[in-house]
């Protein structure tokens, strides 16, 4: 399931919930590429997951 978290409206939320419309992970992703940078998410096996971001480093301000 962790494959496709960043898929646009994939939601691990019952149909017909209030929340969860699948599309936090994949806007959070784009604007994050869009800045030239990545994200990387694991489960964890205690429970819940571990997300990774990077952005490049610039001296712009």
């Amino acid at each position: 399931m962790i494959h496709r978290i960043f898929e646009a409206n994939f939601t691990t939320k019952n149909q017909g919930a209030k929340f969860g419309l699948g599309l936090g992970l994949p806007i959070s992703n784009e604007i994050i590429q869009q800045s030239g940078g990545s994200i990387k998410a694991v489960n964890l096996e205690e429970g819940g997951a571990k997300f990774t971001i990077t952005l490049p480093v610039t001296s712009e301000c």
